[in-house]
């Protein structure tokens, strides 16, 4: 189980480490009005956290959560034309509370009390770039990844810039960018990207695998479009661009 997410606002990452050992890194995305701990500001709060609650085990990809519970798929829910909020919160809810008093708990800057999370996003076109209003937006896949691998209590630091020891690749040359850009290493530790010859992909329901194939939400649906390794190729050409 990892046992430290550390969040970075500059790059829009998520790192998450097992005893030092970084195990996974997703994109992100934090509040559009920057950092800040203030209550009502609307702002991505900085500084040491750790998971208070987890909602949403077993709920089924694109579950959408109204005041933490469960209204249905999102899919369904705008079928039947149910009137739904502008910022949705789907398929897991990572509730943070911080653990520095004055800065991010307590008073009119507790991170919690401000229900601060990391979530899901049916936004997952604009992850990667600062959109939400405070909390840390993830794809769906990704954020139950996330939840399936953290636990109640793990430590969550929230930074405005890159760690010493983290991957990064904009000060990199051009000819580590053609290695490196784009990989983002498994649990596996593997040295290179893997290859992934899968011709198909497994969907939670058809409603998911009618929206994939729509484009109204992004994921893999057939290898001959885009797999995992695509991804890591059009990463990498666009990070030497």
């Amino acid at each position: 189980m990892t046992d430290q997410l550390i969040i970075n606002i500059r790059q829009q990452c998520l790192y998450a480490y097992q005893d030092g050992v970084l195990l996974s890194r997703f994109p992100v995305s934090t509040s559009r009005f920057g950092t800040g701990c203030l209550n009502g500001s609307f702002c991505t709060p900085l500084g040491q956290h750790r998971i208070a609650e987890k909602i949403g085990t077993d709920a089924a990809i694109n579950e959408v959560f109204i005041a933490r519970q469960p209204q249905g798929v999102l899919s369904e829910l705008q079928q039947a034309q149910v009137a739904l909020p502008d910022d949705l919160i789907t398929s897991r809810i990572l509730w943070l509370s911080g653990v520095e008093p004055g800065r991010n708990q307590g008073g009119d800057v507790d991170t919690y009390e401000r229900y601060i999370y990391i979530h899901g996003t049916p936004e997952e076109d604009l992850i990667g770039t600062p959109v939400s209003h405070g909390c840390i937006r993830m794809r769906n896949a990704d954020v139950i990844e996330l939840f399936n691998m953290t636990a109640s209590g793990c430590a969550v630091d929230i930074i405005e810039d890159k760690a010493a020891d983290m991957n990064e690749f904009d000060d990199y040359e051009l000819a580590t960018l053609a290695v490196r850009a784009g990989q983002v290493r498994t649990h596996e530790h593997e040295h290179s990207e893997p290859i992934f010859p899968t011709s198909s992909f497994v969907f939670g329901s058809a409603a998911e695998a009618a929206d994939r194939f729509s484009g109204v939400v992004p994921g893999n649906i057939y290898a001959r479009f885009t797999n995992p390794t695509v991804r890591i190729f059009e990463e990498r050409l666009a990070a030497m661009e």
